[in-house]
């Protein structure tokens, strides 16, 4: 199984700097995966794209054992 995120950032009128995302993967309220994501500046008037793929293990594979998750 696989799950895509895509967050498109609008910006009008203001700079941000030291922007940062945070990625919380949850599984029956807990959290499964954490990932934090630098982005630094960002201009104004400008859209952004944030992009994420997450696939899971085969059914096969014990999920306590498993660590294939990906983000791209």
């Amino acid at each position: 199984k696989i799950i895509n995120l895509i967050i498109n950032l609008y910006i009008f009128f203001i700079e941000m700097e030291n922007f940062r995302l945070d990625q919380k993967v949850l599984f029956k309220g807990r959290i499964m995966e954490e990932w934090f994501f630098e982005m630094g500046f960002v201009g104004a008037n400008t859209t952004n794209t944030w992009q994420s793929t997450i696939e899971a293990a085969p059914e096969s594979q014990d999920a306590r054992e498993s660590s294939q998750w990906q983000c791209y």
